[in-house]
């Protein structure tokens, strides 16, 4: 069957994954066979538990598919909740059972997700346009009437700034990796102030200008030689390293990452260092 045959293939954890386990739990309870269900929350608890950065973050960069994850392993859960097994039913891979099944509880990484998927907003709603980030998308909930300096570490994402309502100033540093989804923005900038995106990035296109998107020189940082950055993986990480985050004052903020893997061979030095200066009156500038 095909819930066989899912269960045959090696799992790739990718971020369509959530859409074929719900299939297969509903298929489950429509023929009778509990193993589906079971088979699901074992490769749940692996996939939340190896594909999010410890920030909480989605390990492919882009604030549009961690959108789409979350609410994919939250669809899961959805359709899980209320389960039980047959009478007598025991898993025979690890002796479980399930009877009226609530899994929300057990997956703390997943609020911790949204609350980073959160943080990951501008003042009107749009996701920061880091890596294939679709410009339309929008994650939910309220909006924010006032941002907070916040780090992501682990993704390699900074923004800085603050005051509320339409006067908010952020200022976004990135220095991600490459895991799916990314474009070659190491070091990139992106600021939003009086109320409008001052430096944006085009983010996800399926447009002829799809090359164009993903180069380094579509985005505000620098480019060597008029190379574009590495696309880096896993074997191959293109991630920058954070030199310094002070946001202990609020009239001055400081984020400093390196960012030299993203040029290797190239760049000896490549650095950004970026100072936000409260200059009062809701005004910020930056160095």
């Amino acid at each position: 069957s095909a819930g066989e045959q899912v269960f045959a293939n090696p799992e790739s954890f990718s971020n369509m994954r959530p859409t074929a386990w719900r299939s297969l739990i509903q298929l489950g309870q429509v023929i009778a066979e509990p193993r589906y269900a079971h088979g699901t929350v074992r490769r749940f608890r692996e996939f939340v538990a190896t594909q999010f950065f410890y920030d909480g973050a989605w390990s492919e960069g882009a604030p549009s598919y961690a959108s789409q994850t979350v609410g994919g392993l939250a669809g899961v859960l959805n359709v899980l909740r209320g389960y039980s097994d047959p009478p007598g039913y025991t898993d025979p891979r690890d002796g479980a059972r399930f009877d009226g099944l609530d899994l929300a509880a057990s997956f703390p990484a997943l609020q911790h997700a949204r609350v980073a998927l959160q943080k990951m907003r501008l003042p009107k709603g749009r996701l920061v346009p880091v890596h294939d980030t679709w410009s339309t998308n929008r994650s939910g909930g309220a909006l924010s009437t006032k941002r907070e300096p916040y780090l992501l570490p682990a993704l390699g994402h900074a923004c800085l700034g603050g005051g509320s309502g339409d006067e908010q100033t952020q200022f976004h540093l990135t220095w991600s990796g490459g895991y799916g989804h990314d474009h070659a923005d190491n070091l990139s900038l992106l600021l939003f102030a009086r109320g409008r995106e001052m430096l944006s990035d085009l983010g996800y296109t399926h447009t002829a200008y799809r090359a164009w998107t993903l180069a380094t020189a579509a985005h505000n940082t620098v480019v060597i030689d008029g190379q574009s950055q590495a696309f880096g993986r896993k074997e191959t990480p293109s991630d920058g390293s954070l030199r310094r985050f002070d946001v202990r004052d609020p009239r001055i903020q400081v984020v400093r990452s390196d960012g030299s893997r993203a040029y290797p061979g190239r760049a000896k030095t490549y650095r950004r260092t970026l100072v936000v200066v409260d200059a009062g009156a809701g005004r910020r500038y930056a160095v």
